[in-house]
């Protein structure tokens, strides 16, 4: 039972997700014809036509039962992610990036240093620059700003 609701909850989200991507600019970068809402859309695509095998292999019997374990860790990461797309339109995405990122690091790395602190903002200058100064993608700025 569990597997025929992890299935259609992907589906589910898959489907949301190719919806929310029409409200991407569909704006070609460079010229090559792939604009914003090109990566979006081919990873829904996949996500759709994934869990349809998936659902069919289902109801088709051939499936194994499933033992699914989260540990701590999995489950800080999902809430941090949960918090960053919920942080990522009112504080901007310089700011929830870094602030992701840095939980990220800490929660997965055993010894905590100062590099991590760097490690995330080189992360966070190197991906707003490709993306906001050199594709000219827009990037959330958020209320805050």
């Amino acid at each position: 039972m569990a597997e025929i609701i992890a299935g259609f909850f992907a589906l589910a989200l898959g489907i949301v997700w190719l919806i929310v991507s029409f409200s991407l600019a569909q704006s070609s970068v460079g010229g090559s014809g792939f604009g914003p809402s090109f990566f979006p859309r081919l990873v829904s695509c996949a996500m759709i036509v994934l869990s349809l095998m998936y659902l069919v292999k289902i109801f088709r019997g051939k499936t194994q039962k499933l033992s699914i374990k989260f540990s701590k860790t999995s489950i800080l990461m999902m809430i941090g992610a949960v918090v960053y797309l919920l942080l990522l339109n009112i504080v901007g995405y310089i700011i929830a990036t870094f602030g992701y990122l840095l939980f990220s690091i800490y929660s997965l790395s055993k010894a905590k240093s100062l590099k991590d602190f760097f490690a995330a903002t080189l992360i966070v200058v190197c991906l707003y620059s490709i993306f906001h100064l050199g594709l000219k993608v827009p990037l959330p700025r958020g209320l805050l700003i």
